[in-house]
């Protein structure tokens, strides 16, 4: 009989695991169809640097992957397309994948256009800020 109460006993443990097995792969199921898509990650972009026009302080820069979507534009006697504008220093690569974040002219202040001569218009392209890039993958 003592035998008897502690197979059932035995068997009831062996029915919780599996149940607790059953529920966790359950939980992490769902946890990987709903859980792995984070729409506020940034995206990231490939574009070429296709010059820097140091009068604005601003690298032109044309957009090949990525949905940033820039304006065609005639720079330096060639035609690009999706061409977008970043304020900062001259980047001296040609290629680069970078994160990114659309201007804001009060939180961007210290990217505060220089004077031009009155011969130079500003870019009529969309200017950004990169967040995070790299030369060699998506930061």
């Amino acid at each position: 009989m003592e035998n008897l109460g502690l197979i059932l006993r035995l068997n009831n443990i062996e029915q919780d695991m599996k149940n607790s097995i059953k529920i966790t792969a359950i939980i992490l199921l769902i946890l990987s169809i709903f859980g792995c898509e984070d729409e506020s990650l940034p995206e990231c972009v490939q574009g070429k640097v296709i010059g820097y026009q140091s009068c604005y302080n601003v690298n032109v820069i044309q957009v090949l992957s990525g949905t940033l979507k820039g304006e065609e534009i005639r720079w330096e006697g060639e035609q690009y397309q999706n061409v977008i504008q970043y304020p900062g220093g001259a980047l001296s690569e040609e290629i680069i994948y970078f994160s990114y974040r659309f201007f804001n002219a009060e939180q961007d202040s210290t990217y505060a256009n220089l004077i031009c001569l009155a011969n130079l218009a500003p870019l009529a392209v969309p200017m950004i800020v990169i967040t995070d890039y790299s030369t060699e993958y998506c930061p």
